[in-house]
């Protein structure tokens, strides 16, 4: 079961596979960064470090791209 959950926990979620296919459509079209911007909102903190960290894994990180508040 443990090892299990260790290969699941490395593994997107729908949600966030989405969202990365929709960075990359609207936001970053063939990894050129556009004049977009977008705002996430989530309500844990544990869920803001995940999504920073799957962002940071899809290059959606560098420099001053990712703020967080």
């Amino acid at each position: 079961m443990r090892l299990w959950a260790q290969r699941a926990s490395g593994q997107l979620d729908s949600k966030v596979k989405c969202l990365v296919e929709w960075l990359n459509t609207h936001i970053r079209p063939g990894k050129k960064w556009g004049h977009e911007r977008v705002i996430l909102f989530t309500e844990y903190r544990a869920t803001q470090n995940w999504l920073k960290e799957v962002l940071a894994q899809h290059g959606f990180t560098g420099g001053e791209r990712t703020l967080t508040m």
